[in-house]
């Protein structure tokens, strides 16, 4: 067992760890798992693939969090496909959110606010929303994510500089979404995320595509705008990344199954190789080593994650991405890191 074998598995279980904290808090994953390769490799990424599929490990474990309200939504989808009763009850409440009746109306028309409570208490309602909600509300990321994946991944902003800039930027993000949900909070809430909310959420998630904003910083954001409850916008945003990560990560996990079969399995095992050019490669068995720590980890800190920003601000967390940004740039300055 040579030098490199156990350097690079260090590496990812050390990857693996960070995604798994970070990947929770809206300090951006991407950006640590950038910095932390980089530090490790002297200076290289393991690149938009390899952090990707990284991310299947804290999905797994957002997955494990919410597994009772999963199930009962892919119950509830295997139901609609299969009975076209049930095809006809999920489209009229679908229907119902979709043409969800604005403050105003619910406030002017008593016989509005009243029809509403007798569609609300139908059964499964809550359940065919919900679906309704996390289906719009990937739409965005997958079709902007797709428009401009070419553009994320390019080495300008996966450079350290893209990523202290966009720390930055998403910092700036999160607190106007502070200060409007500040102003905010004394506006009357309806009981339904509607279309449009969740068409908005969805674009702000659609912004964590880029190293540095944070999947749940800016989705977390969005909702924060609209003057959501807080625990209510952490908890949508934990749903609405299920998802998005799931479809990247299984992506890039193809992306890297047919290089792996086009170099004939020849990256099964770290190798006794140096490692060159810009980029690390990790084998197969050093990013299932960093899943299963992701994964692992996730589960231990997500329950309390959860909590925490559920009931605290982003102030420290704007204060610590500056911070981060700041030595980033101080430190590539001064020559220490490239």
């Amino acid at each position: 067992m040579n030098f490199s074998f156990i350097n690079e598995i260090i590496l990812a279980a050390v990857l693996g760890f960070t995604q798994a904290v970070t990947e929770f808090l809206p300090i951006s994953s991407t950006a640590h798992i950038r910095i932390a390769s980089s530090i490790l490799t002297q200076g290289r990424d393991i690149g938009l693939t390899g952090s990707n599929i990284l991310q299947l490990g804290t999905i797994l474990a957002v997955i494990s969090y919410f597994y009772k309200d999963l199930v009962t939504y892919f119950s509830r989808s295997i139901q609609i496909i299969k009975s076209h009763e049930v095809w006809n009850q999920f489209w009229k409440h679908a229907i119902f959110w979709w043409n969800y009746p604005s403050i105003e109306e619910i406030s002017a028309h008593k016989e509005i606010d009243e029809h509403l409570k007798e569609i609300e208490n139908e059964p499964n309602f809550a359940t065919d929303i919900a679906i309704c909600q996390i289906v719009v509300g990937t739409l965005p990321i997958v079709i902007i994510g797709a428009l401009l994946a070419g553009f994320a991944s390019l080495d300008g902003n996966r450079s350290l500089e893209g990523v202290a800039t966009f720390l930055l930027i998403g910092s700036i993000l999160m607190s106007l979404a502070e200060w409007a949900y500040i102003k905010s909070k004394t506006y009357v809430k309806t009981r339904v995320i509607s279309k449009g909310e969740v068409i908005l959420i969805g674009l702000f998630q659609s912004l964590a595509i880029f190293p540095g904003i944070s999947r749940s910083g800016a989705t977390i954001s969005g909702a924060l705008f609209l003057g959501r409850d807080r625990k209510d916008s952490v908890r949508f945003s934990f749903l609405l990344s299920i998802p998005a990560i799931i479809i990247a990560g299984l992506l890039d996990s193809f992306k890297f199954i047919r290089e792996l079969i086009a170099n004939n399995f020849s990256n099964l095992v770290p190798e006794a190789r140096s490692w060159t050019g810009s980029q690390v490669s990790l084998s197969l068995l050093s990013i299932a080593v960093g899943v299963f720590v992701s994964y692992i980890i996730g589960l231990v800190v997500l329950k309390w994650l959860i909590k925490y920003l559920g009931n605290n601000t982003f102030k420290w967390f704007v204060v610590y991405r500056v911070a981060l940004a700041i030595s980033l740039f101080v430190t590539i300055w001064l020559g220490y890191i490239s």
